[in-house]
């Protein structure tokens, strides 16, 4: 049951915008972040067809489940491995399962498909045959390649100190992942810079892509960080905090761009987290007038993901 009353709560959170699916599954400290985030992504793409089924069954007066428990126990009913829990839930769903069958088939006809994943929208059927590599990048100012000899297989080296793996493997059990040695993340999400280099990274919680540019300017240079969400900025606080740079000399409290933020400074890179928008504190700050480079990226959605075909 647990399950899916955490995948109905992250539904909702995202359908009011208070938050990313993949933040809210992480931060949820769920036991089985796999198993939720897997059902809470496929109760999302079949979310319209879901919602038609339910309605035309009347289930929700039916059954008085709300709309988003509703979605994650028909999908898994109908379309996942069947209903995993037992106890109300199932039994209710079962009372159901042949009106909920039977809707779902009228659907197919309707739109003479004969398989589920063709009832999706073009845009999810387009990315179901695109596997997107797994890219891993290196924090070298704490990790050596010497360190990484114990890899074998079908690893593929690029663009140092990324790696290359298949999508579809799992580091998130992995002790580098967990200990901070190494960070997932999309090849577009990992700029090139000059060391030494003074930058504004922009929209830049929870913070990967941040000590990836840390790394790079091997703590020499500047690096100001925006995000207008406080709780983001705090998260990444923490993640900095523990990232592979070992910064040091935490301190909270303003300064001259009159925002609350906190910096972290290393032997000589300092690390300005401040929560403001980086486009109005830029127009007025004399601090940022001497940035050579800025790094912008949407919050809160999979920007980092290249799309070939716009390419």
């Amino acid at each position: 049951m647990a399950l899916y009353m955490k995948a109905a709560e992250i539904l909702e959170k995202v359908e009011l915008k208070k938050g990313a699916v993949k933040t809210l599954v992480y931060e949820s400290k769920f036991q089985n972040i796999k198993q939720l985030f897997a059902l809470v992504c496929e109760t999302q793409k079949y979310s319209s067809v879901l919602k038609q089924i339910i309605s035309s069954t009347k289930l929700l007066k039916e059954t008085k489940l709300r709309i988003h428990l509703a979605k994650v126990l028909v999908y898994d009913l109908l379309i996942g491995h069947g209903v995993k829990c037992g106890g109300t839930w199932k039994t209710m769903m079962l009372k159901h399962r042949s009106r909920l069958q039977a809707a779902l088939a009228r659907i197919k006809v309707k739109r003479k498909v004969s398989r589920n994943q063709d009832l999706l929208p073009s845009s999810f059927q387009q990315t179901q045959v695109v596997l997107i590599s797994v890219i891993i990048y290196i924090p070298f100012l704490r990790f050596r390649v010497e360190n990484l000899d114990f890899l074998s297989g079908k690893t593929s080296l690029c663009d140092l100190p990324l790696l290359v793996f298949s999508a579809k493997t799992d580091f998130h059990n992995h002790f580098l992942y967990k200990a901070g040695h190494i960070i997932l993340q999309d090849k577009a999400s990992c700029p090139n810079l000059r060391v030494g280099s003074n930058v504004t990274d922009a929209c830049a919680a929870p913070g990967n892509k941040t000590s990836h540019l840390a790394a790079i300017m091997k703590n020499k240079g500047k690096l100001f960080v925006f995000d207008l969400d406080a709780k983001r900025l705090s998260t990444m606080s923490t993640l900095l905090l523990r990232s592979p740079q070992r910064l040091k000399n935490i301190q909270l409290g303003t300064t001259a761009l009159k925002h609350s933020q906190l910096e972290i400074s290393s032997s000589h890179l300092n690390i300005h987290l401040i929560f403001s928008t980086v486009y109005t504190t830029c127009l007025y700050s004399v601090r940022l007038s001497n940035k050579q480079k800025a790094w912008a990226h949407a919050s809160l959605h999979q920007s980092g993901h290249e799309d070939t075909s716009k390419m």
